[in-house]
């Protein structure tokens, strides 16, 4: 099978619902990397997050005809995976663990990749004073900072008020706190408050 690089978004979009096993690789390789990193947000182990990002992709090419093409086509696959990461995360959970964690899953209309805030963060450091976090207070950390979600998002999506949904934001950051006070080390301390100070200046 011989693979034409270079190939725009758009081109790679026409020949992955063609079928184009070539399109389909360089989608796999474009994206591959950077859909690794966002399962390993979700994760529990590098292990879960392989499973994750094979089963991502296997979403991605059964569904890319709904993919219309109006926003990015990394924007798109990145919502496929991250709603993926949540079907998981909820079918793993019992019934008491999803009524505790509930106002963490959410689904975004939006196809964008992150806010400026997250930018001025490595992934990798936020990977790292996340990762001592339960699921669910990861969960919700990582849809609320990584992906820009809101308050208003969760509300539609499961039918919370706004104040519940700050709610557990707030006990997710104050787990987290005491996570980074115990185990982090300064300076990744530092990095998280610097973060989180980006981040509250948003809707309170």
């Amino acid at each position: 099978m011989k693979i034409i690089f270079n190939r725009s978004e758009k081109e790679i979009l026409k020949g992955c619902i063609k079928g184009d096993r070539s399109a389909q690789e360089q989608l796999y390789r474009r994206y591959t990397k950077k859909m690794y990193g966002v399962c390993l947000g979700y994760a529990k182990t590098t292990e879960d997050a392989n499973d994750l990002l094979q089963e991502g992709f296997i979403k991605v090419f059964q569904n890319i005809k709904k993919c219309n093409g109006s926003g990015s086509l990394e924007g798109w696959v990145r919502r496929v995976f991250v709603n993926n990461c949540i079907d998981v995360y909820r079918s793993s959970v019992n019934k008491n663990d999803f009524v505790e964690f509930a106002d963490h899953l959410i689904t975004s209309n939006s196809w964008h990749i992150g806010n400026e805030a997250y930018k001025t963060l490595d992934n990798e450091d936020f990977l790292k004073i996340t990762k001592r976090l339960p699921e669910g207070y990861k969960m919700v950390l990582n849809l609320y900072f990584v992906e820009d979600y809101t308050h208003e998002d969760i509300g539609k999506r499961l039918g919370v008020s706004i104040g519940t949904s700050k709610s557990q934001l707030a006990k997710a950051k104050k787990h987290l706190r005491k996570v980074l006070d115990k185990y982090i080390d300064r300076e990744l301390l530092e990095t998280y408050q610097k973060f989180e100070r980006r981040k509250l200046e948003r809707v309170v």
